[in-house]
């Protein structure tokens, strides 16, 4: 129980420990990659980063104090970021040296990803999370021998380059040097902006909006892993035929067409089908931006490069997303009542009693509560509407039953069909001004409600 309680942290803590990972991310790929391009020790820098970075995150679980928290968490994010841009620079090496495919390579961490986020979940539910601690310890070592003994000590020396100085400072001005990569630099830490945007209130969104949000959340992190495995096989085609610029243009429709459907979502299900846009998104905009940069990079120095791509793309764009996103979904994406279901959703299981929400017909409390609901929005469901009583007083209403104690409050319409121009035949037309004619008649009549048994038209 004291363990529990240790656990529990206020919610700007929680927004500290998000922005770290951020601000490791600017700050360590950059860094471990400048030191292992100079020394020409890049599988070394690599064994002590992932070393590291392991025997911290197992450490987080013993912190008793959340200053002791932040400290450890950042430097397991310091020493955990280089290891992806590092792995990274090595499938880019051994790839050229063997006539590889980068992308096909990078199919592999996706399917990591999804089964380990799959087992992880798991675990989480069944023993506690303080497992996923040692079974992450338990994957580290695993990593750490397939790392020692496959990958060849000098993935990423340059044979004719003596050891440099001043690689970071180099690398920022042939960055502003070369328009074209500048350019491409622009667009990564843009894509990062959007990317962050998507990944941090997407799932917070479908989680509170859905009678099942659990399920939603999970059906749509599958979605993404398996989107990604296609696009990361076919990238090195792709990048072939529309080159670098064409794909990232493709990439810039996708991110378009997404937030399209987010702005108008009403039904968490419905953007399933959408997330498959993912693979586009994130597969093919890493495989373009990771084989441009590495090309383009000077010599000696692509390990630099690739980390400075990881830390526009992954630490300020994506910080600046969850940032400047917390503020525009506070003042203008949610209601208020929505925002109250943001806050409230993370200790759910708190305010519940034992043993869950109570099935119960209608309580007068309830009943205030939705019409609350509805001078605050007209536009929930039933559903949405359903999961908000829960979240308020703990009790689990059918929406039959919902919809029976709407009837006085809100006009009811079973439904609408929306018909295209090609329908508007003179009949039509009729029947929707007779429609509209009795419904006015209805409403001056001073009766809100209608049922079944009671037709207006």
């Amino acid at each position: 129980m004291a363990k529990h309680q240790q656990w529990l942290l206020k919610k700007s803590e929680i927004g500290i420990l998000l922005a770290i990972p951020c601000i490791c991310t600017i700050i360590g790929p950059p860094m471990w990659g400048a030191i292992a391009d100079a020394l020409h020790r890049h599988k070394q820098v690599h064994v002590f980063c992932h070393i590291s970075s392991a025997l911290f995150i197992f450490a987080i679980q013993f912190n008793n104090s959340f200053p002791l928290m932040c400290v450890t968490v950042f430097a397991a994010y310091c020493q955990m970021v280089p290891t992806l841009a590092l792995l990274g620079l090595a499938a880019m090496k051994l790839t050229g040296r063997r006539g590889g495919d980068f992308g096909k390579q990078r199919v592999y961490g996706a399917l990591g990803y999804g089964v380990g986020g799959y087992i992880s979940g798991m675990m989480a539910s069944a023993v506690g999370i303080e497992w996923c601690f040692t079974m992450m310890l338990g994957v580290s070592c695993i990593s750490l021998l397939l790392l020692l003994w496959y990958i060849p000590a000098g993935y990423g020396d340059e044979n004719d380059q003596p050891p440099q100085k001043g690689l970071l400072r180099s690398s920022v001005k042939h960055i502003l040097r070369r328009p074209d990569v500048l350019v491409l630099f622009i667009v990564a830490l843009v894509a990062g902006i959007s990317g962050g945007y998507i990944d941090s209130y997407l799932f917070l969104m479908c989680y509170i909006l859905s009678d099942d949000g659990a399920t939603v959340v999970s059906v749509l992190v599958a979605v993404q892993t398996l989107s990604e495995i296609p696009l990361f096989f076919m990238s090195s085609v792709l990048i072939e035929r529309f080159r670098t610029a064409g794909c990232l243009v493709l990439v810039i429709i996708a991110f378009f067409i997404r937030d399209m459907v987010y702005t108008y979502m009403e039904e968490p299900w419905y953007i399933v089908p959408v997330e498959m846009l993912h693979g586009v998104t994130f597969g093919l905009l890493v495989a373009a931006l990771t084989t441009y940069v590495y090309k383009a990079a000077p010599k000696g120095a692509a390990g630099t490069m690739i980390g400075l791509l990881s830390a526009f793309m992954r630490g300020i764009g994506a910080g600046t997303a969850s940032l400047v996103g917390g503020y525009i979904y506070e003042g203008y994406c949610a209601s208020p009542t929505l925002k109250m279901r943001s806050e409230q959703f993370a200790r759910l299981v708190d305010n519940l009693p034992r043993g869950g929400a109570k099935h119960i017909k209608m309580t007068p409390e309830a009943k205030v509560l939705l019409e609350e609901y509805l001078d605050d929005s007209c536009t929930y469901t039933l559903d949405t509407m359903r999961t908000m009583l829960i979240l308020d007083c703990g009790v689990k209403v059918d929406t039959s039953t919902i919809t029976r104690h709407l009837k006085g409050i809100l006009f009811i319409v079973n439904q609408v069909r929306v018909e295209p121009t090609t329908c508007n035949s003179d009949s039509n037309i009729e029947r929707r001004r007779v429609f509209a004619v009795k419904l006015k008649e209805h409403q001056d009549a001073g009766s809100f409600g209608a049922s079944r048994a009671e037709p207006i038209v």
